[in-house]
């Protein structure tokens, strides 16, 4: 049995529908770019992407990236 969720919401609510969308795609993106950060500085901390800046090699942004990830 299927059953349309919409025939149940009132006209307000159905205002509000592309709001929700948005927010998903918002907080969606938002969880995309902090995982690609957190991998980042985890590489940066291993010391395995090269490079000579000042966070290269310091385990403390392993630490940080893996609480960001």
């Amino acid at each position: 049995m299927i059953v349309d969720r919409r025939a149940k919401c009132s006209p307000v609510d159905r205002r509000f529908e592309g709001v929700v969308m948005s927010g998903r795609i918002i907080r969606l993106v938002v969880g995309i770019v902090l995982a690609l950060l957190g991998i980042l500085w985890i590489l940066q901390g291993a010391d395995l992407l090269g490079g000579s800046g000042g966070m290269n090699g310091k385990g403390i942004w392993i630490v940080i990236g893996a609480v960001v990830l």
